[in-house]
Formats: C-alpha cells, sequence, structure tokens
C-alpha cells in the first residue's frame, strides 16, 4: 500500500513544497482532514504521511519543505525529536496530557473547523499564506433591506443562505447594531466585522485567513459574527464596506454572499448597487404598505432606479404560531417561503426563469 499522500495531480517533481504536511499513523482520519484543508482553500498542497518514519526519510532524501505547518499526531510527536521549526508545528493532542505552549497543541478529536481555525492562526502568526486567488464563478452579492421596523429580516436573511449553503457555498454578514445573531442561531462567535475591516485594510491578504478563523456555521452556511455595537457600526465607511467586499470576493470561493442591513450602515446605496440582487420584506397592513411606497418614491427622486430594479419585496404570509428562534430558521411558512425564493434564484443560475 502507498502510504505517502499527497493532493490528486500532485508529484515531487512537480507540486513545490507543501503549505501544510499532515502526519498521523490513523491515516483515514489524516486523509480527510487533508480533504478538508484543500476545501477550505490552504494556499498550496497539503502533504500527507501515514508515518513518522516516512516523514523523516521524505525530509532526509526528498527535501521535504520545513516552511509549511507541521500538523503532527500526539504519539508520531511523541516518538522523538522532529527536525522542523517549533513554532511551526501544531501537535493533535489526543490523550489530553500533553502540555506546552512551543509547539501549540489541539484536541485532535474535534470538528475540523476548530482545527482549521487554529491552522489559520498560525498562518497569520507567521505571515504565511493562508488562502489562494479566487479559482470559481464570480462572487454573487444579495442584500436584504426594509425600510419598515418589527420584519423579520435576519430570520428571512438566514432562511436563504441556509438553502442555497445546502448547494453551494454561502457567506452570510448581517450589518446591524442589534442583531441578537447569537441568540438568533445559538453559535458563539469570535470578534466582529469591525476587526476584519481594519484586517482589510491593513493587510487585505490576511483577510481570507481571519475570515476563516471567525466564521461559524449554521448547517453549511458561513456566518461572521456582527459588529459590537452602533458606535462601531457608525465608525465604518462606505468605501471599507466596498473594499472587504472586493476581497471577499478576489480571495475565497464562497458563490453568494447575504448581506443583512441595519438602518444605521453608513452608505447602503452604495453597497445595495453592489448588490445583484435585493430583497425587501413588508407586511400586509396599510402602514406598512404607506412606507413602503414612501421608500419606492425616495429612490425615484434621487434617481435610484437600479436598486428599484433590482429590488424584489417579500410579502410576509400570515404565520398563526410562530416558530421560536432558531426553529424558524429550519420550519414554518417564512422558511418555506424563502426557501422557494432560493430555488428559484438557483434555477435561474442554470438557466431558468427567476
Amino acid at each position: 500500500m502507498n502510504t505517502h499522500f499527497q493532493t490528486a495531480g500532485s508529484s515531487d517533481r512537480t507540486a513545490g513544497p507543501a503549505a501544510v504536511t499532515v502526519c498521523d499513523s490513523e491515516y483515514t482520519y489524516a486523509l480527510r482532514l487533508q480533504e478538508y484543508l484543500q476545501g477550505r482553500e490552504i494556499a498550496g498542497r497539503v502533504a500527507v504521511f501515514s508515518s513518522r518514519a516516512l516523514l523523516e526519510r521524505s525530509l532526509r532524501e526528498a527535501g521535504t519543505d520545513r516552511k509549511g505547518i507541521l500538523v503532527i499526531a500526539e504519539r508520531e510527536y511523541r516518538a522523538g525529536p522532529v527536525d522542523w521549526d517549533p513554532e511551526r508545528i501544531l501537535i493533535l493532542n489526543e490523550t489530553g496530557s500533553y502540555e506546552g505552549n512551543s509547539p501549540r497543541s489541539i484536541c485532535k478529536y474535534q470538528s475540523a473547523d476548530g482545527i482549521v481555525r487554529q491552522i489559520r492562526r498560525l498562518c497569520l502568526d507567521l505571515d504565511l499564506p493562508a488562502a489562494s486567488l479566487r479559482h470559481g464563478p464570480e462572487l454573487r452579492v444579495i442584500g436584504f433591506h426594509t425600510p419598515l421596523t418589527g420584519c423579520p429580516q435576519t430570520a428571512a436573511a438566514l432562511c436563504m443562505a441556509r438553502r442555497l449553503a445546502e448547494k453551494d457555498p454561502v457567506l452570510y454578514m448581517n450589518l446591524d447594531a442589534w442583531s441578537c445573531l447569537e441568540q438568533m442561531t445559538g453559535l458563539s462567535f469570535e470578534g466582529s466585522l469591525g476587526d476584519l475591516i481594519y484586517f482589510n485594510d491593513c493587510a487585505p491578504e490576511k483577510v481570507a485567513a481571519r475570515l476563516a478563523m471567525m466564521e461559524r456555521k449554521l448547517e453549511k452556511a458561513s456566518l461572521l459574527p456582527p459588529v459590537r455595537g452602533p458606535e462601531e457600526l457608525r465608525s465604518i465607511h462606505p468605501d471599507q464596506w466596498l473594499g472587504l467586499l472586493d476581497t471577499i470576493g478576489r480571495v475565497t470561493e464562497y458563490k453568494y454572499l447575504i448581506l443583512d442591513l441595519g438602518p444605521l450602515v453608513n452608505g447602503p446605496r452604495q453597497i445595495l448597487i453592489r448588490c445583484g440582487r435585493i430583497f425587501r420584506i413588508i407586511r400586509e397592513d396599510p402602514l406598512s404598505a404607506a412606507r413602503d411606497a414612501a421608500c419606492d418614491r425616495y429612490l425615484r427622486e434621487r434617481g435610484e432606479e437600479e436598486i428599484l430594479l433590482k429590488t424584489r419585496k417579500i410579502v410576509l404570509p400570515p404565520e398563526e404560531q410562530p416558530e421560536p428562534y432558531p426553529a424558524c430558521l429550519r420550519r414554518g411558512s417564512l422558511y418555506r417561503y424563502t426557501a422557494g425564493l432560493a430555488d428559484r434564484i438557483l434555477a435561474a443560475e442554470a438557466g431558468g426563469p427567476l
């Protein structure tokens, strides 16, 4: 059996240095980690060794590059000193008994997301490339923007993100001062969108790595943390939002970006113009209809017909007994209605009518 695995289609002579080298005798686990890392846009290839002996032989004979990150199982690491910079080693702790800050360690038996986040953090600390440029189609930006209060815009946007993510990679961003995203989804986030804006301003080449560390999964959809409050939201200039959208479109492989815009975001016009589709939530009552008409009139007076042409209104269906969060993101009339819209978007991408 061949026990030295590489990325499909590569070879020692043509593949180039590995960004990540995995060494683990539990090679089924190692291969799954390799597949996940490649899918998450780790720059370069991911090499896998099923034993410490094969790793050592490659270091001696094949000239394995030590400039990348070595992810090594605890049992392999304990076999003796390894010829690798300790700052570039991540130990997969199998027993819980390993202690030490250099090399760093992480529990082996956890979600792949957690391991990838730690690898991304190492890449950031060591100024290593963590993501490649986009290879897939252009990023599709979908905006949710509602001038009415009391409408479940965030729930609708999350429902659409979940549905689209069943087929394609989706990233959701909440641009509201009071998102309540953790309460709605049951997720716990690290950092804020303001942090990502800062990284994009200072080091856009590190945005993909930082984004991957910050994102959390709602089933298959990727969610970023919201801002910390109105002060942080107001401090972000429209050009900074547009710059972040450009970077996401350039260095990630998401097919769809869902923007959930709140009333306090700076420059909603510039952001909405960037969207390919816009959804507005309205209710079936006279006051909501009047405010909706006023919004349309305002946009026409300002010459924003482009935004109007891209806007589709979602008239909320009656909900006799609304589902609580997060159940409403998986079932109920709002989910069924929004999922139907997502299905039509997918059909339109395939050449059918919207």
